[in-house]
């Protein structure tokens, strides 16, 4: 009977009027493996590597930092560095490849705060283009952020505390031992990202996409994920509202 049923099911598949989990059509399945085929998520799910495409809807201003750059071109950077905390925004926004070479060989040069982190606290940086650059003890306290790709960036030991990054691409980042409380994510691209013994205490990711993020050490993950986790990190179904937080 079993195995009558299972090739009834098959013949269904192939005819395309049900689908399921790993119908391979054609085969004869030995009836002690079909449930575990029928409870088995696609390959597709679990190996698929590639990412959702994201597109920005957040353009830089280019106003306000034209602005930016005239108010503070006259601007002497501290002794000992070479860059204004105004003028490295200016850099970043006007000149990003100076910019990725300047974060990855002279940071030691960039105005610092008092605990030792490049200073771009408060920083507007709607829609700039930071993918692949060195954030690695970054302070981005507060920044705005919205729309900005920071696809395959390394934002380790930075601090995004209450950091604006609702619809920024940080797809295959690296935001390790990272201060991500309060940050607000809603709508972001986290894609395989790793986020390894980070804070994300009452940060908010309604619609975020996750698909594949690794989140095994996060610190204070929401319940929301939990019960959502195989859709959410598997499947990369957005991220539903926190009502089970409330």
């Amino acid at each position: 009977m079993g195995k009558k049923l299972a090739a009834c099911l098959m013949l269904l598949a192939s005819a395309g009027l049900i689908s399921f989990p790993h119908a391979y059509a054609g085969d004869a399945a030995p009836e002690n493996n079909l449930t575990e085929k029928l409870n088995t998520p696609p390959k597709s799910a679990l190996s698929a590597s590639s990412c959702v495409i994201w597109k920005t809807r957040v353009l830089i201003d280019q106003t306000s930092l034209s602005k930016l750059e005239k108010n503070s071109y006259s601007e002497k950077p501290a002794k000992g560095t070479s860059y204004t905390k105004n003028q490295l925004i200016v850099l970043l926004g006007k000149n990003p490849s100076a910019a990725r070479d300047t974060l990855t060989n002279n940071k030691n040069k960039l105005t610092k705060t008092s605990d030792g982190l490049v200073d771009l606290r408060d920083a507007e940086l709607n829609g700039f283009d930071l993918s692949g650059l060195n954030l690695d003890y970054v302070d981005l306290k507060g920044a705005e952020m919205r729309g900005a790709n920071l696809s395959n960036s390394s934002l380790n030991n930075a601090i995004l505390y209450k950091t604006n990054l609702e619809g920024a691409n940080l797809d295959h980042a690296a935001i390790n031992f990272t201060n991500a409380i309060k940050a607000n994510l809603v709508n972001s691209h986290i894609c395989e990202a790793s986020l390894f013994y980070t804070d994300i205490r009452d940060a908010t990711f309604q619609g975020a996409n996750m698909k594949g993020a690794k989140l095994d050490t996060t610190l204070n993950i929401p319940a929301v994920m939990y019960l959502n986790s195989h859709s959410i990190f598997e499947l990369g179904m957005p991220v539903p509202p926190n009502y089970f937080d409330q």
